[in-house]
């Protein structure tokens, strides 16, 4: 642009050195020119007053183009106010509080006594609850990303997109599988009313639990046509928490893809078996008939009824995993040792009776069996099973017997278990000798020698009969499914595996408690908001889950289906139930992605409960302006220089307006525009504010803000009517205060609650402000005015996409229009926001990416949505950033400190690839221009104290690869990410 030209150049040294020349011409006897002279500092003195004189006469062609300006309507755009979040914290006794409209949190005091105070736009019910679970899923596939709710992370998560996939499990659970971790193989029974069990066989895989998770076990049994499979021994076997339960478990993983049919059981059941060589009991115990308990090593030598095997000698064997469960069959290995000796001396009446403790009918030792010695025959009660080749215990051989129904624990020798006894019920193992007087003389008799029967040792071996697992669970999608009571009741078969429940992708939000019967507001801070962009608007359908099914919320969704930051709102629904999902019981909303797509996928960063928008202003809502005298362009002060826009100016007007003046009032102002005062004084009017009064009539109750020189002001009764003369009857009412820059404070900055509310104990701004812009400055009107003459404000070239964008608001630093090249009629504008850029020798200075917040894009879409052809379809997005990182070798001169040419150095790369002070013209970088290292190189050259540069290296941190120059596409931009500076030393070359 063309400088304005000075109508005097003039400085103070010219004036004073023209007026010391006109010395001899006006006063020649005035010799004496040294400034100590007091005529010479007179001299300066007028000199410095007409210096200020000149410099405000240079100022007015300036005033006159602004006057001209302002003569055709182009005025400078007003401050903005920054927007923000705010969370409120409630009272932990509380169940919930309401937080009203106009709520206001401010900073803490500065230093200098200054605080920025925010206020909420809406009535919030602050409640007691929290997101205890997030997690996304999609198919099969699910992703938890509940840590994000604590700990959010720049990158976010994709709310429709899954990592792991979502197994189908069926949890078989029993205490009894604790004998499975010590050896005995595990054998899993299927009944299913389809008459081919391998094939739901053939889906699944088995899985143990262990202190790593579950882990796979191999299969060591498995034919065609069976309805078991037998598992092999697991290397590492614990307890797991499934669900409320910890127990024993054992896992089947739905690997194929079975019919229907095929899946449906009717019962699950398993048996367990000792391993081949046989397992010890747990204890044995001998009663002598002297009621004597002896306890003996099952491995080791004994003597099962003592050395005095006699009638009432008990031998008692221990054994809860062999003898818990009745109809296991159990086989008794019984070692007799007779090798070195002769063998039991047992008598022709010896019986040995097994029994076993039942509680019916009554308490007491039952009888299992009869074992007779002579005739080497064994006597069983109906229906009971017992067979020994052992004829008594008098040679070695086995004991087997049937475990029956009615075992219960009994209590022996201080130990409470499952035990068998074997009792000598008559007859004995031979007779002590004994010494016996015959005639005059002691004569040793030992007819029948006693040989009570030695066992080398005890084994059993067992096989249980099927039957029901403890428990018996089915996991789906995250949902946890009790068939407990159903699988031990045959002919009710089930379905363990159900399909995937939700064809489209969605996102889980699991919640403590459900909600009030009022309204909900959820907030969604994205990582990556992709622009406002028409047609592209994907659908999402909020649901919660009422027990049976999920249904439709009737949302309100600000984030355009998860496309920009914003608010999901929604009432409390009455019929809130609880689910279990993701392994969590909790009240369940999900976002249903149901049409539609994203060209970008969106990245949720967090979900925040209990926040509303809040903006930096503070409300007033009246101040009376003055009176009107019934004058031509009546014009009055208000109270405060930045009243932002959407004030209301109210006028008493003693008679009621017209039918026809009434219905243009309230098409330009709203129904409630007109009414009267009930102290009697008139009817009170809400005039409507315009750009200019030139369109205005006389009768347009019409007026004009001067945001410049803080006024309204009112017409001439030609262009806009003259309010009617009155008394204090020209009121201000529900204006704003404030905007402005100052009002993008950091995240956590806004912790003071100016009014008292009940049950809130605090308050905060998760994120940070912004959106705030600062009045419109006379450089940028300048610049800006041009373009409004030459595009009249319609957007047709892509320079006057760009102006509109920027006019669109004072925080926008630049656009760039740019042409869809596969869609005809369609344009996307690029914008980037202003920021502050660090100062030259900040610590630790940074530039920051500039990206613009959605309410930006969304008000300077509606600016050019206001302004462009019908046919036009606009698209406003954020640029998109290639992330490089920098490394520089430089040598570095004597003279200067290595820190500080480090520093410059790291400060020059990032201004020059800054966005909006880069390049060569400091204007920003451009769109699409490449980076080269020729550029970098030039850059670091011109920096004092470098001596040469001996390398530069540029990474592309978003491909991780090294490049000699970066091609950005048209919407790109650079941004240095990292830049690292090595110095080395000028010997190293000689």
């Amino acid at each position: 642009m063309i400088p304005t030209p000075k109508l005097d150049d003039r400085t103070f040294k010219d004036l004073v050195e023209e007026a010391i020349r006109l010395i001899p011409q006006y006063c020649p006897e005035w010799t004496n020119h040294n400034p100590a002279d007091p005529g010479i500092t007179l001299i300066e003195l007028f000199a410095w007053m007409l210096e200020m004189v000149i410099y405000r006469l240079n100022r007015v062609p300036e005033k006159n183009y602004l006057e001209f300006l302002n003569l055709l309507g182009i005025r400078l755009r007003p401050p903005l106010p920054a927007s923000t979040v705010i969370q409120f914290k409630l009272n932990e006794k509380a169940q919930y509080a309401k937080v009203p409209k106009g709520t206001t949190v401010s900073t803490r005091p500065s230093p200098e006594g200054k605080v920025i105070s925010f206020e909420t736009d809406r009535d919030i019910l602050v409640v007691k609850n929290l997101i205890r679970k997030v997690a996304s899923q999609y198919g099969r596939h699910f992703s938890d990303n509940s840590a994000f709710i604590e700990n959010p992370r720049p990158e976010g998560f994709h709310p429709f997109a899954g990592q792991q996939v979502c197994e189908r499990y069926l949890y078989l659970g029993d205490e009894e599988l604790a004998h499975y971790a010590l050896g005995a193989s595990l054998r899993v029974f299927f009944k299913c009313p389809h008459p081919s069990v391998s094939a739901l066989l053939e889906a699944l895989e088995f899985e143990v639990s262990s202190e790593n998770g579950f882990e796979y076990v191999e299969p060591i049994f498995s034919e065609q046509g069976e309805d078991s499979i037998v598992l092999g021994v697991p290397k590492r076997f614990s307890k797991a928490l499934v669900g409320d339960v910890t127990s024993w478990f054992v896992r089947a993983r739905l690997v194929g893809k079975p019919s229907e049919e095929t899946s449906l059981i009717d019962a699950v059941m398993f048996s367990l078996e000792s391993p081949p060589e046989g397992i010890l009991p747990e204890r044995v115990f001998t009663r002598t008939a002297e009621e004597i308990f002896l306890t003996h090593e099952p491995d080791k030598r004994f003597l099962p009824f003592g050395r005095d095997a006699k009638a009432g000698c008990e031998l008692y064997l221990k054994c809860d995993q062999a003898f818990a469960h009745g109809g296991a069959l159990v086989r008794v290995e019984l070692p007799v040792d007779h090798a070195h000796e002769a063998p039991p001396n047992a008598s022709s009446d010896l019986v040995l009776v097994w029994e076993y403790y039942s509680l019916k009918p009554r308490k007491g030792w039952k009888e299992l069996g009869k074992v007779h010695f002579a005739d080497d025959r064994v006597e069983t009660k109906e229906g009971a099973l017992l067979q020994d080749t052992t004829r008594a215990l008098t040679k070695a051989g086995t004991v087997i017997f049937s475990v029956p129904e009615d075992i219960a624990k009994v209590e022996v020798n201080g130990e409470e278990g499952y035990f068998f006894r074997c009792r000598i019920l008559s007859g004995d193992y031979g007779v002590p000798g004994q010494y016996e007087l015959v005639g005059d003389r002691w004569v040793f008799k030992d007819e029948r020698p006693l040989r009570p029967p030695t066992l080398r040792g005890v084994t059993l071996h067992y096989r249980q009969v099927p039957h029901h697992f403890t428990y018996v669970f089915a996991e789906n999608d995250g949902v946890l499914s009790d068939f407990s009571a159903i699988a031990k009741t045959e002919g009710k078969p089930f379905q363990p595996f159900v399909p995937v429940a939700d064809a489209s992708p969605a996102l889980y939000i699991g919640f403590e408690d459900s909600f009030p019967q009022e309204e909900i507001q959820i907030y969604f801070e994205l990582a990556n908001e992709s622009g406002i962009k028409e047609g592209t608007q994907p659908t999402v359908v909020f649901e919660y889950f009422n027990g049976r099914e999920f249904k439709n919320l009737f949302a309100e969704d600000e984030t355009l289906g998860f496309t920009r930051s914003g608010f999901v709102r929604f009432v409390g629904p009455a019929d809130f139930r609880r689910s279990k999902r993701f392994g969590e019981n909790l009240y369940f909303i999900r976002a249903r992605l149901e049409g539609g797509g994203y060209v970008e996928p969106p990245m949720i960063r967090r979900i925040l409960l209990n926040c509303t928008g809040a903006q930096n202003f503070t409300t007033y809502h009246e101040h009376i302006l003055g009176s009107s005298l019934g004058v031509p362009n009546q014009s009055f002060k208000l109270p405060f220089p930045n009243v932002l826009s959407g004030q209301e100016v109210w006028v008493i007007e003693r008679e009621k307006p017209s039918e026809s003046a009434l219905q243009t009032i309230q098409e330009e102002e709203g129904e409630d525009a007109v009414f009267e005062d009930p102290e009697g004084r008139g009817y009170f009017v809400r005039w409507h504010e315009v750009e200019n009064l030139y369109e205005s009539g006389g009768n347009s109750r019409h007026y004009v803000k001067d945001i410049v020189r803080g006024e309204i002001r009112f017409g001439d009764g030609v262009r806009g009517m003259i309010p009617p003369k009155g008394d204090r009857n020209v009121i201000l009412r529900n204006y704003r205060v404030g905007g402005g820059v100052e009002g993008n404070v950091s995240a956590n900055s806004l912790v003071v609650i100016k009014q008292a509310l009940s049950l809130i104990e605090g308050a905060t701004n998760p994120i940070p402000a912004s959106g705030g812009a600062d009045l419109e400055t006379i450089e940028e009107i300048k610049q800006r005015a041009p373009f409004i003459f030459r595009s009249r404000m319609r957007a047709v070239t892509a320079e006057d996409f760009e102006w509109i964008a920027k006019e669109a608001s004072t925080f926008v630093a630049r656009a760039k229009c740019l042409p869809c090249k596969d869609k005809e009629g369609e344009v996307t504008v690029v914008i980037v926001p202003k920021v502050p850029p660090p100062q030259r020798g900040e610590e630790g200075a940074e530039f920051v990416k500039p990206v613009p917040s959605s309410e930006l894009m969304l008000r300077v879409k509606k600016a050019l949505d206001e302004k462009k052809l019908v046919s036009t379809i606009v698209h406003v997005t954020r640029p998109r950033y290639r992330d490089l990182a920098i490394k520089v070798v430089l040598v570095r001169q004597p003279s200067f400190s290595a820190e500080t040419v480090k520093s410059e150095v790291q400060f020059r790369i990032k201004e020059f690839l800054d966005p909006l002070v880069g390049g060569k013209n400091k204007k920003g970088w451009q769109f699409g221009r490449q980076v080269s290292k020729i550029d970098i190189y030039h850059v670091v050259e011109a920096v004092p104290g470098v001596e040469f540069v001996e390398k530069v290296a540029i990474t592309d941190m978003n491909n991780n690869i090294a490049l000699d120059f970066v091609r950005l596409e048209e919407d790109e931009l650079p941004y240095a990410m990292k830049v690292d500076v090595e110095e080395v030393s000028l010997e190293r070359f000689g």
